[in-house]
């Protein structure tokens, strides 16, 4: 069977076995004497039809009284009969159909179908049209068609698509819903070529795609969905159980790739009640890996910057095969994936990426950082067509996660999905300060509103370059030297998203921007919800507080380029977060993971690492003796004391040299903790 690739996909169930029917025309010689379009009929046709042998889930013996739908055709015109078996042998393979006489005489097609089994009627005698299955009530969502010319009477059964068995126990169940875990589109209807049963889509708008199907039961027992063959699910799928009210009373996933053939039947198994989820987090049974990264900034394909990425994407690849079988499932860059908006530096970092990874086996999701698309580096109404280059460089292999393309071309507004996780990238269009569509706003406001009301005990990522105003570190005016405001105001934070995050405590969002360390606890905060900043996988910056050491730009230490840092986040079962800090120019990971438990109506993912909790639990730093030596009436000394001690680690010292009471003169050194990983180091 030849099978078109599609780029609109359809919902119905066909099986690979083939029916034969033999066909006996006898026709009405008085003719039909209505109106024009009505064509003479014969009086009777008796089909002889034939199951073979298939798989548990297909039809395969015809029981007394099973009804098919055959049309014939003479023209432009058709006529229409449903027939019911007769005369079924023992064995239920053959049995006869007869017609009461509505088929046209000297029809030049006979076409067949099995009632109710996912067949719509066919278009102009060329195709059968596929009903969308959603909410398909049938048992055995089966499309299962045949055609004969009067030159040949057998009509020839043929069942093309696969089917998905699923058992459910429950007596409460009233539908299932299968997905894909990366929001693959499923449904759609299409056509079914008569002549060589070829599948094309139905290019109709009347006709939408959606990302699941949705299946109408009546308590226990075994059920069959229909998927379209060459259906590839990379992720796996998830099958939920809802009663009347359509709340959520059972669930199984799989997260095996699933490639479906038609004639086949795949068990999904047992849907299981729901479970009592724990908020430990389980090392054990880790259900997705994702890498969280920022500010590659990436020039060349093969220099020193280029080499820290290829180091970073290996750390993390090997660091999540340590705790989970299936390795590392996405990598997320929150923006400034190249230095300038060049196409040359977008093939380079096209070239790395793929050095390590196959974007169709790890996906990479990314949002547009201020370096990705004009030589400015500011985000404008025209970012979204200045970053087209960058789309175009990369390929249609780097959005098969997207769900939602519309709005990914024209706002550069990503909706994402990846082992069953959402992650919503969000691009501005405007900046000092910087600004997002409106309809971008909304957009977001209306996914995680249905996200978070279809899952409420999971979370959802947010990704955004520029951090949110007042929440990690960096963001802050009350910071020493308040880089925000003070180096190109409104050009670091933002405060257009936060009235719809505050709404979600299921939100975890992602930003780049300022590559402040990430060994600074502050750069994880909690509020209403949870962000994180990201740090830098090139280079490192840090607030401008007149530091002793300072490179010429106030914002950089001269040690900045010993530098690369990045998340590796993890899922388990339970849906709990693990997000372990990974230092990739040291070759190491950072302190302890953060670990949240799933989101909960009471919040308690939202208190652990929150302002209230981390200060009670805070000690102020420790000093040793300091010792002032070398005195010098110019009013000079060399001063000496040993490194502070504290529950996480020291930021920075202020020295102050008085004398008589009076301060002569202040250094402020900022420690080195952004250079190792370890706190003792």
């Amino acid at each position: 069977m030849n099978i078109k690739k599609m780029s609109i996909f359809f919902l119905a169930a066909l099986v690979s076995a083939t029916t034969f029917l033999s066909c006996n025309v006898k026709e009405d010689n008085g003719g039909n004497s209505g109106k024009e379009p009505e064509q003479p009929t014969v009086t009777e046709i008796k089909f002889k039809a034939e199951l073979p042998d298939a798989p548990v889930g297909f039809k395969t013996t015809w029981s007394e009284g099973d009804e098919i739908i055959v049309y014939s055709v003479k023209g432009n015109f058709t006529s229409k009969e449903t027939m019911k078996a007769t005369d079924v042998t023992s064995d239920g393979k053959t049995a006869t159909f007869v017609s009461s006489g509505k088929l046209l005489k000297e029809a030049e097609y006979f076409y067949g179908m099995l009632k109710d089994c996912g067949v719509k009627g066919f278009k102009l005698k060329q195709y059968w049209s596929t009903d969308n299955m959603d909410r398909c009530r049938d048992a055995l969502p089966s499309v299962t068609v045949a055609g004969c010319d009067k030159n040949d009477m057998t009509l020839k059964f043929q069942n093309m698509f696969s089917l998905l068995s699923v058992t459910v126990t429950n007596p409460d169940t009233k539908c299932v819903k299968v997905s894909g875990n990366n929001g693959e589109v499923i449904n759609k209807n299409a056509f079914i070529a008569f002549a060589d049963y070829e599948l094309s889509d139905n290019p109709s708008p009347d006709y939408e795609s959606t990302v699941s199907i949705r299946k109408y039961v009546n308590g226990a027992g075994t059920y069959y969905i229909g998927l379209r063959p060459d259906l590839l699910l990379n992720s796996g799928y998830t099958i939920v159980a809802c009663d009347a009210s359509d709340n959520v009373i059972g669930r199984i996933a799989s997260y095996e790739t699933l490639e479906t053939e038609s004639g086949k039947v795949y068990n999904a198994g047992e849907i299981e009640a729901p479970r009592e989820l724990s908020p430990v987090f389980d090392e054990s049974k880790i259900a997705l890996s994702l890498a969280a990264i920022s500010d590659v900034h990436i020039e060349g394909s093969s220099d020193a910057y280029a080499g820290k990425f290829t180091s970073a994407l290996n750390q993390l690849k090997a660091k999540a095969a340590e705790s989970d079988a299936n390795g590392i499932d996405g990598v997320m860059v929150v923006g400034d994936l190249i230095q300038r908006a060049e196409v040359t530096m977008a093939q380079n970092f096209k070239a790395v990426y793929e050095d390590v990874f196959k974007p169709t086996e790890v996906p990479m999701i990314y949002t547009i950082g201020n370096h990705d698309m004009n030589p400015e580096y500011k985000w404008t109404p025209s970012t979204v067509a200045q970053s087209v280059a960058l789309t175009n460089t990369l390929g249609d292999e780097y959005f098969k996660t997207d769900i939602d393309n519309t709005m990914r071309n024209n706002y550069e507004a990503r909706h994402c999905v990846i082992g069953g996780y959402h992650i919503l990238a969000v691009t501005p269009n405007g900046d000092q300060p910087i600004t997002y569509s409106p309809n971008v706003i909304s957009w977001l406001d209306q996914q995680l509103e249905a996200l978070t009301k279809a899952d409420p005990n999971r979370y959802v990522i947010v990704l955004t370059h520029p951090m949110i105003y007042n929440t990690i570190y960096g963001s802050l005016l009350g910071e020493e030297g308040g880089i925000w405001e003070s180096t190109l105001p409104h050009y670091w934070a933002t405060n257009a998203l936060t009235g719809v995050l505050e709404k979600y405590p299921q939100v975890v969002s992602f930003h780049g921007h300022l590559h402040f360390p990430i060994n600074d606890p502050r750069t994880l905060w909690q509020g209403k919800w949870t962000a994180l900043g990201c740090g830098s996988t090139r280079y490192m910056a840090i607030e401008p507080a007149g530091w002793e050491g300072v490179s010429s730009t106030p914002t950089v230490m001269n040690e900045a380029n010993n530098f690369s840092q990045g998340y590796l986040v993890q899922f388990d079962v339970n849906g709990n977060m693990r997000i372990v800090k990974m230092d990739f120019f040291n070759n190491g990971t950072i302190g302890e993971p953060y670990v949240m438990q799933y989101p909960d109506a009471a919040g308690a993912n939202l208190s652990k690492y929150n302002n209230v909790t981390r200060k009670a639990a805070n000690q102020a730093p420790t000093m040793s003796t300091i010792e002032a030596k070398d005195v010098k009436e110019a009013e000079a000394a060399t001063v000496t004391f040993a490194a502070g001690k504290d529950d996480e680690f020291v930021h920075h010292y202020v020295v102050t040299l008085s004398k008589a009471g009076n301060a002569v003169a202040t250094k402020k050194i900022l420690a080195d903790f952004y250079l190792h990983p370890k706190t003792s180091e």
